[in-house]
């Protein structure tokens, strides 16, 4: 299982490197040809509505708690007793209950259940613009890419030189039981010097 999730580790990286090769690529074509890919794809910056979408949800959800004790609060009578129960003085509920029927309460209610509605769908269209927006830059980024190798603008793509280092063969590591093709091509070069050795001396 190791050596799985080092291949799958080592495949992850070189996707990983592509990649940033990729996009290196691209916005070096970006920046080479201005007029094809003008910089005008922007993504928005998330709006200050989270705190007041959680305020509002807050104080309906404290009006809803409120609502469900007083409802659990009355008393349930049977129905002969309501029948012979008198009714209740208006302004003594009025008294009891001012808050539940001023018209300033039940506006603010009425009004809160829809502030927080528009900010939540607000926050959905804001986050679904801005991965709109993302999906665009790289879809440039890619026409990018796709427009220089066609337009024969090999330096743009073209990876940077790498350096190569000589290297001795005597300083190379070398076991005959991992390495049998190198073994057997030493054995032949070894072989060949033999033999010229030989004729050299006939």
């Amino acid at each position: 299982m190791n050596r799985v999730s080092e291949w799958f580790e080592k495949k992850r990286m070189e996707k990983a490197r592509e990649e940033a090769k990729l996009l290196q690529k691209a916005n070096s074509c970006i920046a080479a040809m201005p007029s094809l890919f003008p910089n005008d794809i922007s993504v928005p910056k998330p709006r200050a509505h989270s705190s007041s979408l959680h305020q509002a949800i807050s104080e309906i959800k404290s009006k809803h708690r409120k609502s469900k004790s007083k409802e659990r609060a009355k008393p349930k009578h049977a129905g002969s007793d309501s029948e012979h129960s008198p009714l209740p003085d208006p302004d003594v509920s009025e008294k009891s209950f001012p808050h539940n029927n001023s018209p300033d309460h039940c506006s603010k209610s009425s009004k809160s259940v829809p502030g927080a509605v528009e900010l939540a769908k607000q926050m959905e269209l804001d986050r679904m613009r801005a991965e709109r927006l993302q999906r665009e830059r790289r879809e440039r980024e890619r026409a990018a890419v796709v427009m220089a190798k066609a337009m024969g603008l090999s330096t743009a793509l073209a990876d940077p030189p790498q350096t190569e280092t000589p290297t001795d063969e005597r300083q190379l590591p070398f076991n005959s039981a991992f390495n049998p093709e190198l073994s057997a091509a030493l054995a032949e070069r070894r072989q060949r010097w033999r033999e010229s050795k030989r004729n050299s001396h006939l």
